[in-house]
């Protein structure tokens, strides 16, 4: 995603978002971590997301006020 210019959109404790522009598309994608492997995942989400606490939420199918974890692991 660097290499190709997306454009950072939001950015946290809990991840980067990014929106790929591409030829008569776009590509959003939320990059996160695990807490226990430390491995890097990136997620595809809507392109109406705007922060990482949404896309991350998103993902559990909870909206961005609903997704209180307790814990990560």
């Amino acid at each position: 995603l660097r290499e190709v210019h997306a454009e950072k959109l939001d950015e946290s404790a809990q991840g980067t978002l990014y929106r790929l522009e591409l030829p008569g598309d776009e590509l959003t994608v939320v990059e996160v971590v695990c807490p226990s492997t430390g491995r890097k995942y990136f997620l595809c989400v809507p392109g109406w997301l705007q922060t990482v606490r949404q896309a991350v939420a998103w993902t559990f199918g909870l909206s961005a006020e609903q997704y209180e974890p307790v814990s990560e692991t």
